[in-house]
């Protein structure tokens, strides 16, 4: 039984910070995971939700969870994604074999697979739930925030624990149905004898937000802060030894294949190595949220953006790497070509692959537009008091200084001979083919977004609700009725626009005013595109993504937590971008 729950273990809390492993990004384009609402990861992949706790019973056989219901399956070849049922974010994942496992989340959310399907479990509260440990089939406990404790008996859920506990619970992990161990905030330590949870008292005064152990009468406790952490290590329930050398930050997430091998990760970065001596840093710029193993040749970590690393027993391999930076800007040249600006990157998606283009003689940092009218024509717009041009060999920049433009924050352009682009202060810049021409401000408002239907209809939103309308001869302040920042627009024809913003703010153009439209969320917009009158989308702040159908707007879900900025058609597929590199597609 020990050896069995030891390789089950399932630690809680793994946020990784870019790895810089050695390791070539993966090629992999096609992503098995896909939302209820048709969008599936395109980058990272297998998908880019932070996950927080994963477990297993094999090397073949292993369960990961995280933000927005994420449940992720590995078969020992490749991980795929298996439907929830839930949108709360998982914090806590135990496997108890390949019929019989528990996740646990937000608003008291449980669930159980039972080899099929995952399936909700009543918990009668709406606390948080931040982990979970269960013996068998019929003894499993589950914490959280607030002291809670909760026990499944085989028949229901019910409370356990101290009812006068009050520190949120982090973990929780035990050797069997009387040897059960939890952990929480301020130093708490409690342990299950098989009849009551009893108070240990231990020299930590900080949280203890892992705990595991390798053997019965031996558990291991992490505890610590953004400030530095240390390892305790109680023996036959006493207060708990340091040991080791102190750590730059808390430690949260513990496993290891003995008591002289152990791995431990700290949220706020570093992963570690027990030898049974000391300590050793094996990498500096990790921030972990779980870690399990089926051996010392076989160990799992998983983060924020959905990072997955495997230990094959000499090196970390990473096989989902997020990153950072967010999609700044994306141009679709067609259905088999889309540009996209990450961080100070180009990245191509061609041919089913992404590839990273060299960028020489300009700088894309800062990015916020692409307009492009041919693989040889293409602007890139962000960068204050430049802007960059690709005519198919290289890059080049023109200075705006002197010219009275600062920064370009948006474009919108009819042909190369007639592109627009707007910014801060009112900013309205011209390219006729020849010279950016900086034109008379028909505002002080900052513009955040520009579009059109033609050269002869083309609209400027930005803060304050500020909206600007060119005819073919001269801009003009249009008034909306809104106070709120506008940060998309997007046109279909004279007589239907869109405009997005703050707060979910959605205003309609009809050819003779605007009005505001009925929004089921009050997230904030960033970006919006018209397809047609009965196809509109629109995104924004934490995963949110709308649909207007003609006669309504709806919620779409997108199966990220991520702030959306980019947004773009290529003729037969929807593209979205967002934070930490997501991309997105629905077919």
């Amino acid at each position: 039984m020990l050896t069995t729950h030891r390789s089950r273990l399932a630690t809680t809390a793994l946020l990784l910070l870019p790895l810089g492993w050695g390791c070539g990004r993966a090629d992999r384009t096609s992503s098995q995971v896909c939302s209820d609402g048709g969008f599936c990861w395109q980058r990272p992949v297998p998908q880019g939700n932070s996950l927080h706790s994963i477990s297993g019973v094999s090397s073949r056989y292993i369960w990961a969870v995280g933000d927005r219901g994420t449940i992720l399956h590995y078969d020992g070849k490749s991980w795929r994604s298996v439907a929830s049922g839930t949108t709360h974010n998982l914090h806590g994942v135990y496997c108890l074999g390949q019929h019989d496992a528990w996740a646990v989340g937000d608003e008291g959310t449980a669930l159980r697979y039972d080899g099929d399907h995952w399936n909700k479990i009543d918990t009668s509260t709406k606390e948080s739930l931040a982990s979970t440990w269960g013996s068998s089939s019929s003894d499993v406990w589950m914490v959280g925030r607030r002291g809670t404790f909760l026990h499944w008996d085989g028949k229901g859920i019910k409370k356990g624990g101290s009812q006068n506990e009050t520190a949120t619970l982090h973990s929780v992990f035990g050797f069997d149905s009387s040897d059960i161990w939890a952990s929480g905030s301020g130093g708490v330590l409690r342990h299950f004898d098989g009849t009551d949870w009893h108070i240990v008292s231990n020299s930590a005064y900080t949280d203890i937000r892992a705990v595991w152990g390798h053997r019965p009468r031996e558990v291991w406790l992490g505890s610590g802060s953004t400030y530095g952490g240390r390892m305790l290590r109680s023996q036959n329930g006493g207060p708990g030894e340091t040991v080791g050398s102190y750590l730059r930050s808390g430690v949260s997430a513990f496993w290891g294949s003995s008591s002289k091998d152990i791995f431990a990760g700290s949220s706020s970065g570093g992963l570690y190595r027990y030898d049974g001596t000391d300590w050793k840093l094996q990498k500096d710029s990790l921030s972990i949220n779980a870690l399990w193993g089926s051996g010392p040749g076989d160990v799992w970590a998983a983060g924020p953006g959905g990072l997955l690393a495997h230990f094959d027993g000499k090196t970390w391999k990473p096989e989902g790497e997020p990153s950072p930076h967010p999609i700044q800007a994306m141009w679709a040249k067609s259905p088999s070509e889309l540009w996209v600006v990450h961080g100070s990157e180009l990245l191509r998606f061609a041919d089913g692959k992404w590839q990273a283009s060299k960028v020489v003689g300009a700088s894309l940092q800062s990015v916020r537009a692409l307009v492009g009218f041919s693989s040889s024509d293409v602007w890139a717009f962000g960068r204050p008091y430049y802007v960059s041009h690709y005519d198919g060999k290289k890059w080049r920049e023109t200075s705006l200084i002197g010219r009275g433009i600062t920064s370009l924050s948006a474009a919108w352009g009819s042909s190369g001979r007639d592109i627009w682009a707007v910014g801060s202060a009112g900013t309205v810049a011209h390219f006729t083919g020849q010279e950016w021409a900086l034109l008379s401000k028909p505002t002080t408002e900052t513009l955040l977004a520009i579009d059109g239907s033609s050269a002869r209809d083309i609209w400027a939103v930005g803060e304050h609700g500020e909206s600007l309308h060119y005819d073919g001869e001269q801009w003009g302040s249009i008034t909306t009725g809104e106070t709120e920042r506008l940060s998309g627009v997007s046109s279909c024809g004279p007589r239907n626009t869109w405009a997005v913003g703050a707060k979910g703010v959605i205003l309609h153009w009809d050819g003779a005013r605007w009005s505001k439209s009925k929004n089921p969320s009050d997230k904030n917009l960033t970006k919006v595109l018209c397809r047609s009158d009965k196809e509109v989308w629109a995104i924004g702040d934490s995963g949110t993504v709308l649909r207007f159908d003609g006669t309504a707007w709806s919620l779409v879900e997108s199966g990220t937590g991520a702030q959306l900025v980019s947004l773009v058609y290529d003729g037969r597929k929807l593209w979205i971008g967002g934070d930490r590199g997501a991309v997105l597609v629905r077919k």
